[in-house]
């Protein structure tokens, strides 16, 4: 690239990220001032614009319900704890799971299309027609599903974006998924506990991880629609990919809480069906 063509390229992505800043900055402060007061209440807002949030289907932390129900908060949960686990075990991997593990995360599927598809079946046969399904199934089966969009958004990431990375999975032996599946079982046991002080931060940690993923998401989008895939060399670059992932997620959530409340006139979650 000449430099005439490096410097007009360069203004345009300087100019583009100030518009975007600018535009996220007006998002922002919108969302913060017509949303619900108070961490917990912006918490709330990001699992409104995704979730029913029906109080029955949903943990509680004393008086204080979940942003998310309980099959959300654990796939949302399980998600993130899996990110963060390839993370900490590989910097730049992009190869996904061995066909064995990946086997097992569509068992980890059926599960939850199983369990999900009986749950919905409640609303109209009291016990389901398969067996009573509770908060306690809906939170193993949402946190199993996690697992699995962690265990592939994570390469996926790493595939779009890197110029070089490493090719090798990150979960390459059923030893590292083995312990995966033992930190989400304590994690879930951790929710299970109905101890305040834990359920607290995880409850308003599922609505951030929410938003981190949608950030995740729309970013890659952003670097795959513009053909700029595999042409960053560090975190640094990718800046403006990142920006406009933050100002889609913020809007789509934004747009999302104006629907519902229009539609609904409340904050709430969703009135169970007789």
């Amino acid at each position: 690239m000449s430099d005439t063509k490096a410097s007009k390229h360069n203004f345009k992505r300087k100019t583009a990220f100030i518009l975007l800043a600018i535009l996220g900055t007006i998002l922002i402060i919108g969302w913060l001032i017509y949303t619900p007061t108070g961490l917990s209440g912006k918490a709330d807002a990001i699992g409104y614009s995704f979730c029913h949030r029906i109080d029955s289907r949903s943990f509680h932390v004393g008086d204080y319900q979940f942003p998310l129900c309980a099959r959300c908060s654990g796939m949302y949960l399980g998600a993130l704890l899996a990110i963060v686990f390839q993370a900490i075990l590989g910097k730049k991997n992009g190869g996904f799971p061995q066909k064995g593990i990946l086997a097992g995360l569509v068992v980890f599927l059926l599960a939850f299309a199983v369990d999900g598809g009986n749950s919905l079946l409640q609303f109209a046969f009291k016990d389901g027609l398969l067996y009573q399904t509770t908060n306690t199934t809906r939170l193993i089966t949402g946190t199993g599903v996690g697992l699995g969009i962690g265990l592939v958004l994570y390469p996926l990431f790493h595939q779009s974006v890197w110029m070089f990375y490493d090719r090798k999975p990150v979960i390459d032996n059923w030893k590292k998924f083995g312990l995966l599946i033992l930190l989400a079982g304590i994690l879930d046991l951790i929710i299970l506990s109905d101890v305040n002080w834990l359920l607290y931060p995880l409850a308003i940690l599922s609505a951030v991880s929410v938003f981190l993923i949608l950030i995740t998401l729309y970013s890659v989008l952003a670097i795959l629609l513009t053909k700029q895939d595999n042409k960053f060399k560090n975190y640094p670059e990718l800046g403006l990919p990142v920006l406009i992932g933050f100002v889609i997620a913020l809007g789509q959530i934004a747009l999302l809480n104006y629907l519902r409340f229009t539609i609904t006139g409340t904050w709430g979650g969703f009135p169970p069906l007789p």
